[in-house]
């Protein structure tokens, strides 16, 4: 609800609400100057039974809140709900607070619609310093007849009172106050309406009467507010009545939700409920079977042309989409009624009125089950939170029922040429059939619908070369309602214009790219399926990054990208519209001239508006990365925000892709690739490394307090298995440290341990001097652990069980440090911590085994002091002593 209602007041019975499909009009005209005002409007007092509501005296203007440079003081609104003859009178009073609001204040528009309103002028007055003074008589008052929906192929006829007003000054106080009278008579006696308690904007006070008669039935509701009405009796009028003073402004988003209506406000309704919707419904919309001889001999060519119910069904939906252009001829009663289809197909022309009569009275001439269908396109689902009223819609379309099936036919849309099973059906949340026998809102989406798709298929060829353009091919395969939305498009404009806006869309990712082929269509009417092929060439793909000494190229998703950016505002009021059920399945496939490192993964992100995986292969020289996203949910609740915009950051950074190689030039000296400082450390390390391995070596504690059994000394049984461990880890170990030498290049190294560098964080050199001071402290005592193994030494025990620890400790700080990293790669940190767990494992077994294995007491019992001499073989050890 907009604060502009307040000056322009629309008056007719039924909005006109938003068309869909519709053509813009180019031979009209804009505005027609009314002859003469006494046709248009009069001028004389309030009706008797209107209350003067006085204005609040002494109130601050809460200036903060107001965009328009006016503050509303008084909005007060009266309705005299009466059968064929409601009357509705206004009266705005504001105060100009600077040049823009002098703007709004002296320029003042009433639009009704004359073929059944009249409007009256009650009062125009300015306010200055105290003094106020009449201006009606001076006000410069023109009726203007001005098609605003022109654009939307619609002439209501409505009309404007444009009153300007001379000589308005910051400080001023505008007064004004008019009527309406009349209701449209295709509601017959019925009334129903809606008053609002609260805007966009402040307002000092605003007050609302309701009159009605005693003896007619009518429900009030009052919407998002606690405010309740004071009741009375005025003759044979029932009165109510509602105050309040301030009223602050409710901020909401413009791209809210239609069914999010959380503004104050207040309704009437005569209709009981929405059967009764349907009951006054039906009989306007029921089909008619005079067609006249045009519609006769499409009915025959139907008949002879198609055998079943659902081919004929969608013949006639398609005759009407077709061959009646969509314009709405909505003047007075016109805005309900729907023409007759014999006139509508003769003239080519009609509203969604008129082509739903049309379609119906086809479908029924064929034998098929058809009713027209109330919708508000805007509002959708949220029609369920209004009393039942012909105003809370603003769209028809045709619900059919087929072979046991309901289908959905709305025949506004353009020409659809898919057969029933295939076809769009359009969902607004809940539609009203005009159906007396079980009228009820019914939902338009069956649960098990399936959802809107569309298939990507994405090449990057690289096999030329890193030096040589990168070939790009996109094909794009939609669905349903997407592919209906497609041949729109493609039907709206040139194939040179489409390739020029498809070519603009890459050239953000990629500039300079270039197409090699025209765009080529494939469209499969009957699996309404529209496949569209796209051929470009990418110059340097593979840029040479300077500061991390190699090539880089990019594997962009656009259309990923896109469906993951993250809202415009992170705070909102409303809740943020997403679109409808969706799933987009993009398969990237990158044909590589050479082979590269590239390790398999699967990502996924889950929140409850939406799913996203993303897996990554490779077959030889070819990596493939499977994108899947699916919504959940139409919207995300402003609580829900943050959440979902983290979880959009996560799928967002998990869709990005990098190749690179490094790229060191062949004519760098040896010692430019060398990072001498990392080096003089880890030499230096190793040095320590060694004196403190001859140490460990020479630690020498006493054997277990035990009788050495004879037959389980030597190295065997579960002895084997640290052996074999002791032998391999050294070996691992270096791997790792070769396969991390890369990261200790110079430039790359600078880049992220060096302030101000490309991918700088404080965290990575400690990170990676620890990975190596881990890497080398283990292979130490691997080394030792293994000499004092060979030599069965008392101390093996404690250095084993000390290695464990030490293994432990060095995973720990790792992964504690990884998880402040800027980086994404959630495989890592799931291969640590499972490296941690198992080493926590192995600690407790081995402390046990060494503590209670009589095998292990009995061979490690030798001291460091003892004599090579003294040292029996193992085969010695094994043989039981004889006598």
């Amino acid at each position: 609800m907009s604060f502009p209602s307040l000056i322009r007041v629309h008056a007719a019975a039924m909005p006109a609400g938003r068309r869909w499909f519709a053509r813009r009009l180019t031979t009209l005209s804009f505005a027609l100057v009314a002859a003469a005002h006494g046709a248009d409007y009069e001028i004389g007092p309030a009706p008797g039974w209107v209350e003067r509501a006085d204005i609040p005296a002494g109130l601050a203007a809460p200036v903060g809140e107001i965009s328009s440079g006016a503050y509303h003081l008084l909005a007060d609104y009266q309705v005299l709900a009466i059968p064929k003859q409601a009357t509705e009178y206004r009266r705005t009073a504001a105060t100009a607070l600077n040049e823009r609001g002098v703007d709004a204040l002296a320029n003042i528009e009433i639009v009704f619609d004359p073929g059944f309103q009249k409007l009256k002028l009650h009062a125009l007055a300015v306010t200055r310093d105290g003094q106020r003074t009449d201006r009606l008589g001076r006000a410069t008052i023109r009726v203007l007849q001005r098609e605003s929906a022109l654009e939307y192929a619609i002439i209501d006829g409505r009309k404007s009172a444009h009153i300007v007003l001379d000589d308005i000054r910051p400080g001023d106080t505008v007064e004004y106050a008019y009527s309406l009278t009349g209701t449209n008579p295709a509601l017959g006696g019925a009334v129903s309406g809606s008053l609002p308690l609260q805007f966009n904007a402040p307002i000092g006070r605003i007050a609302v009467r309701l009159l009605h008669p005693q003896d007619m039935p009518l429900r009030i509701h009052t919407r998002n507010t606690a405010l309740t009405a004071t009741e009375s009796r005025a003759g044979a009028l029932r009165v109510h009545r509602w105050t309040q003073s301030p009223v602050p402004a409710l901020l909401v988003e413009a791209d809210a939700p239609g069914w999010y209506a959380p503004f104050a406000s207040i309704e009437w309704s005569s209709f009981k409920d929405w059967q009764a919707v349907a009951a006054w419904g039906a009989p306007l919309y029921r089909p008619v079977g005079d067609l006249g001889p045009a519609l006769q001999a499409e009915l025959t060519r139907i008949r002879a042309e198609h055998a079943s119910p659902a081919q004929r069904a969608v013949e006639a939906l398609r005759l009407v989409q077709g061959n009646v252009r969509y314009l709405g001829i909505e003047i007075g009663s016109g805005s309900l009624m729907p023409r007759r289809p014999a006139e509508v197909f003769e003239r080519r022309f009609g509203d969604c009125k008129d082509k739903a009569l049309l379609l119906a009275s086809l479908l029924h001439a064929l034998g098929i089950d058809a009713r027209a269908a109330l919708v508000n396109t805007a509002a959708t689902r949220g029609v369920a939170d209004h009393l039942p009223s012909p105003g809370v819609f603003n769209h028809v379309l045709v619900q059919a029922s087929i072979d046991g099936a309901s289908y959905w036919l709305d025949p506004t849309m353009p020409k659809q040429t898919a057969p029933l099973s295939r076809l769009h059906q359009p969902d607004y949340g809940l539609a009203l059939p005009l159906d007396t026998t079980r009228a009820a809102l019914v939902p338009m989406r069956a649960e098990d619908a399936p959802p809107h798709r569309r298939e990507i298929n994405v090449t990057y060829d690289l096999t030329k070369g890193m030096d040589q353009p990168a070939g790009f091919t996109v094909t794009t395969t939609n669905e349903g309602m997407l592919a209906e939305q497609a041949r729109a498009q493609l039907a709206s404009g040139s194939m040179e214009a489409l390739q020029k806006n498809y070519l603009n869309y890459y050239a953000t990712r990629y500039p300079g790219v270039r197409t090699t082929a025209p765009i080529r269509i494939d469209d499969d009417a009957a699996t309404n399926r529209i496949t569209i092929s796209e051929s470009y060439e990418i110059p340097d793909f593979w840029p040479r990054n300077d500061a991390m000494s190699r090539r880089e190229a990019g594997i962009r998703v656009p259309e990923i990208e896109d469906i993951l950016r993250p809202p415009d505002s992170a705070i909102r009021h409303a809740p943020l519209p997403l679109p409808p059920p969706f799933e987009l399945s993009m398969t990237t496939q990158v044909r590589l001239h050479e082979a590269l490192r590239i390790d398999p993964d699967h990502l996924g992100v889950t929140d409850e508006h939406f799913r996203f995986r993303r897996d990554i292969s490779t077959d030889g020289l070819v990596l493939t990365l499977k994108d899947r996203y699916s919504s959940l949910r139409d919207h995300v609740m402003p609580a829900d925000l943050a959440r979902y915009t983290a979880s959009l950051d996560q799928a967002r950074n998990a869709s990005g892709y990098m190749l690179y190689r490094n790229d060191v030039p062949a004519d760098a000296p040896w010692h430019a690739s060398m990072n001498w400082s990392v080096a003089m450390l880890a030499l230096l390390l190793c040095g320590a490394l060694f004196w403190l391995g001859i140490r460990l070596y020479r630690y020498d504690p006493p054997p277990p307090d035990f009788e050495p059994v004879p037959r389980l000394t030597g190295l065997g049984g579960w002895l084997l298995l640290p052996c074999l461990a002791l032998l391999l880890t050294p070996f691992r170990l270096a791997a790792t440290l070769i396969n991390e030498a890369p990261t200790f290049a110079p430039a790359v190294w600078n880049t992220l341990t060096a302030p101000g560098g490309a991918a700088y964080h404080p965290l990575w050199a400690p990170t990676l001097l620890l990975e190596v001071c881990g890497a080398l402290v283990l292979m130490m005592m691997c080394v030792v652990a293994l000499a004092l193994h060979f030599r069965r030494r008392s101390s093996l025990p404690r250095i084993f069980l000390a290695l464990l620890t030490a293994n432990i400790a060095y995973l720990v700080a790792l992964i504690v440090m990884l998880g402040y990293l800027p980086i994404k790669e959630p495989a890592l940190l799931a291969e640590n911590r499972r490296a941690l767990m198992q080493g926590i494992g192995h600690l407790v077994v081995w402390a046990l085994y060494f503590k209670h294995s009589k095998r292990a007491r009995s061979t490690f019992r030798h001291r460091y002091r003892d004599t090579a001499a003294d040292l029996p073989t193992a085969v010695e050890s094994n043989v039981p002593a004889a006598g």
